[in-house]
């Protein structure tokens, strides 16, 4: 009997499945493609083989997937994928069409590409060794869906309900406080005026935003388990977001909590087909909506709105005027791509000394808040190095314009390429040990700790850990057992309440 992720790729199954068969496939691809990409062959092709490593990804971890739609190597892999794998793809399929910007990621793109293939490799080498881990661990978990398992277990459905009511509590705190403190507004003077600020009406809750993920996530699970007051509840809040969120001019806002329900769907549907209507959907909905957001948040008519009916208006005049559309719609490949690494490599840049340890001194204050201590050295580094390369003179304007440069790039411009690739090794090796001891932790069945901690993986899908060196540090660091923390405190108060109510 075939597996449910075979019944989702169908005939194609044994070409990504088989990483023989998968290398093969993405080298077909390519040689198809050249006619189209010819002007940029080595950007495509580096981007075929940043997607044959999801394909070694999911063979890795497919025993994992017949239960969960998101494994930690999984979404690493989907996240390294859409950046240097379908964003040079789109960049060397559609051009520049004569914008310097973005000819920048075009000509400059595949050095950069090389980089990421360092990481992409390590993570791919140390995973080998886990297979054994991988077939305990799958054997642990359900083969049916969560929903059947739910259904079945009282306890179990007992639980996920108690979580869908911390979560759907949260997210209407979440919802209320990001909009009233301008979070989610991309209206230039609102966005400036809530990034200048140090304490802000939704720091509370943007600490938290991991849970966000996670409501998304069990989203279509909740709907098939609550009655029809949690359904209203449930359908009023996603309603309340995704306006939100179309009307503030965020991309990610928008197209992150869909593929997050694209794979909650995993666990309450059966039919493939469904999956593949839903994923055909998605990328249509990227595809029309990317430059159509990106047009109209940088119209006049957007910043100058000051009400709603404003912005709904602004969305009406552009679409009228269709040469913005299609010219933005050529900085998908960019956007995909997000990170300034290719910078790195330009003329005015690839002759620079390195760096080395150079402002490093910051992780000293890795586990300190910076609500805690202001003063601090920054951490944050990705946008400023990216605005350095860049040669962008300060302003207010750039203040609040955050590009990122990845863990890759910052290796090389510190240590150049043996720095580069042992940098590599030791974040592989890293991220392979907690890798690991999530393996051994979901083959411990029954708390709600367990159920958070399974789930956790997927919330790194859009908050991505490999930004620079301290960045990286921070999110393994500091942010990953921070969560731990709440997962446990979220847990021991529901298995409580639990134990108190059966005593």
């Amino acid at each position: 009997m075939r597996s449910r992720l075979q019944q989702l790729l169908g005939q194609a199954s044994p070409w990504v499945l088989q990483p023989q068969r998968s290398a093969l496939a993405c080298l077909g691809l390519w040689l198809l493609s050249l006619p189209l990409t010819w002007q940029q062959p080595w950007l495509a092709l580096l981007g075929f083989t940043a997607v044959w490593g999801l394909t070694v990804a999911l063979w890795l971890e497919a025993p994992l997937l017949q239960a969960l739609p998101l494994p930690p190597l999984t979404v690493l892999f989907i996240g390294l994928c859409l950046r240097w794998g379908l964003g040079p793809l789109f960049l060397a399929l559609g051009g520049s069409g004569g914008h310097a910007f973005v000819e920048i990621w075009i000509r400059y793109g595949p050095p950069a590409q090389l980089l990421w293939l360092s990481l992409t490799a390590a993570l791919l080498l140390l995973a080998l060794p886990q297979r054994r881990a991988i077939a305990q661990a799958a054997r642990a978990l359900p083969q049916a869906s969560w929903s059947v398992e739910a259904i079945n277990q009282p306890r179990l459905r007992a639980q996920l309900t108690a979580l869908g009511v911390l979560l759907s509590l949260y997210m209407a705190v979440y919802i209320t406080l990001s909009v009233l403190s301008g979070a989610f507004d991309r209206q230039v003077d609102a966005y400036m005026s809530w990034t200048q600020q140090l304490w802000r009406l939704d720091t509370p809750v943007a600490a938290f935003s991991r849970l966000r993920d996670l409501w998304f996530l069990l989203f279509p699970l909740w709907w098939r388990l609550l009655n029809r007051l949690g359904r209203w509840v449930l359908g009023a809040e996603m309603l309340a977001f995704l306006a939100a969120a179309l009307l503030s001019g965020s991309r990610g806002l928008l197209f992150y909590p869909f593929l997050l329900l694209l794979f909650g769907l995993w666990f309450v549907l059966s039919d493939p087909r469904r999956l593949r209507c839903f994923a055909l959907a998605l990328a249509v909905l990227v595809l029309v909506l990317s430059p159509l957001i990106y047009v109209v948040r940088e119209s006049s008519a957007f910043q100058r709105a000051d009400s709603w009916t404003g912005r709904l208006q602004s969305i009406g005049s552009s679409l009228i005027q269709p040469e913005p559309l299609l010219a933005k719609a050529r900085w998908l490949g960019r956007d995909l791509y997000a990170c300034h690494d290719p910078y790195l490599f330009t003329p005015e840049n690839r002759d620079q000394p390195l760096v080395g340890s150079r402002g490093l001194g910051s992780l000293v204050y890795l586990w300190v808040p910076k609500h805690v201590l202001p003063d601090q050295p920054v951490l944050f580094d990705g946008h400023l190095i990216a605005k350095q390369l860049q040669r962008v003179k300060p302003s207010p304007l750039t203040q609040v314009w955050f590009p990122c440069f990845s863990l890759p790039a910052d290796l090389m411009r510190r240590w150049s390429v043996l720095g580069l690739l042992l940098g590599s090794l030791v974040v592989a090796a890293v991220v392979q040990v907690f890798f690991r001891l999530w393996y051994r932790s979901i083959s411990v069945p029954g708390s709600t700790f367990q159920i958070l901690v399974v789930l956790l993986p997927a919330t790194y899908l859009q908050s991505f850990p490999f930004g620079t060196v301290s960045e990286t540090a921070w999110a393994l660091l500091w942010e990953l057992p921070k969560y731990l923390f709440v997962f446990w405190v979220i847990g021991t108060a529901i298995d409580h309440w639990f134990t108190r109510a059966e005593a």
